[in-house]
């Protein structure tokens, strides 16, 4: 056998790959918030994470011997966060400017009350065939 495999398998366990690395937590950290802002869009509550997860991936940006650079995961909890944070605004703009204007507030008042009056009409049709 050759005495320098034995060599390589020891120095295994000192390459920097294996080392812990403190900011791979935030770049996890991003992720998962990255990944959380995509369906709290919809509520316009995706902001928070969105935001977070920005944070976390700039935070992910430098590892511990001080070189700059991202991991895979830290970039795409950072384009995560990104458009969950746009698209959210984009929603709470929305929700902000049809609560505020008069003639839109109007309209989804007058949609929400036919719906409404549909579904009692379907549900009172239910409730008499349910008795026959």
């Amino acid at each position: 056998m050759d005495n320098n495999y034995f060599n390589n398998v020891s120095d295994i366990n000192n390459t920097p790959d294996n080392d812990t690395n403190p900011k791979h937590g935030f770049s996890v950290a991003s992720l998962i918030c990255g990944i959380l802002s995509i369906p709290c869009m919809c509520c316009g509550i995706g902001i928070i994470p969105g935001i977070l997860a920005i944070i976390f991936a700039i935070m992910s940006r430098y590892d511990y011997y001080g070189k700059k650079r991202m991991e895979g995961i830290s970039v795409a909890g950072l384009v995560l966060g990104i458009v969950g944070t746009l698209f959210s605004a984009i929603v709470l703009f929305y929700v902000v400017m049809i609560f505020t204007d008069p003639e839109l507030s109007s309209i989804f008042q007058s949609a929400y009350e036919s719906a409404m009056h549909e579904a009692t009409k379907t549900a009172n049709a239910a409730n008499f065939f349910k008795f026959l």
